[in-house]
């Protein structure tokens, strides 16, 4: 899988990103077919960062094209005066897959993208906990992530067992809501992940793009998107509950193991 994010100059890249990736993805597409390997690549779900990819013709030098259908809100938005909002919601994501096909990109080329995170933030007023409140900056920073506003599945559930809390669910955004002190956050479970995977196959997509399976916990979200249980035989917790040690004792930062699971 190829991401590069994103081309043209937004992000210090040059105007000729756009067709230098293009010749990159026909030159890598021809070697891996030859070789009866498979390619893809990874699109934004925003149509701002979208327009610098030559779409078409990208199309049709790549197996499938990932639409990164999370992060399309976070605690970035505080620019913007949205308030807190859910990263996931399917009706934002069904309007990223009809970007695609506007742009004339096939279905059957479009993985959807799924998040086995959180986007959290820190409420302005604790008493307003409802989308779209406002809020002062991302959320407290997770023991294994490390970082404001983004917290694994793992540590999400962890917060729930921890302090016997109750998450709800949010049926325009099709996700769950965690709410607690000033803290919000957005995020998925199994149950809203089925309906991402109804989604898919109600749309007839070739399958999704993970990121990362390595932020999940006991493989719950993992076998939910593969729809049958799997054993948790690559993850092995010790001490805080995102903290795991992979094959071999090498010690991993969760957020990094993507996966692709194509029917």
């Amino acid at each position: 899988m190829v991401a590069v994010e994103y081309p043209g100059t937004e992000r210090g890249g040059i105007e000729a990103d756009g067709q230098n990736f293009l010749s990159l993805m026909k030159e890598l597409y021809a070697v891996t077919s030859s070789k009866r390997l498979e390619v893809s690549f990874t699109v934004p779900a925003s149509f701002w960062y979208l327009q610098q990819f030559p779409i078409l013709e990208l199309q049709d030098h790549t197996n499938w094209i990932n639409l990164m259908t999370y992060d399309i809100h976070g605690s970035w938005d505080i620019k913007f005066g949205t308030g807190v909002l859910p990263h996931t919601a399917i009706p934002e994501v069904n309007a990223a897959v009809n970007m695609l096909l506007k742009a004339g990109v096939k279905i059957g080329k479009i993985n959807l993208g799924i998040g086995f995170y959180g986007r959290s933030f820190t409420l302005t007023d604790p008493n307003c906990k409802v989308a779209g409140c406002p809020f002062s900056g991302g959320g407290t920073k997770g023991p294994c992530t490390g970082g404001e506003g983004f917290l694994s599945y793992g540590e999400i559930d962890h917060i729930i067992q921890s302090r016997g809390l109750k998450p709800t669910y949010n049926s325009t955004s099709k996700t769950m809501t965690l709410v607690y002190d000033n803290q919000w956050i957005g995020y998925e479970d199994p149950s809203t992940l089925a309906t991402k995977l109804e989604y898919v196959l109600g749309r007839k997509m070739p399958g999704v793009l993970i990121w990362a399976v390595d932020l999940d916990k006991g493989n719950q979200l993992l076998s939910a998107a593969r729809r049958r249980p799997l054993a948790d035989s690559c993850q092995i917790y010790n001490g805080l509950p995102c903290r795991r040690r992979m094959e071999g004792n090498k010690s991993w930062r969760d957020g990094k193991c993507a996966m692709l699971l194509v029917e």
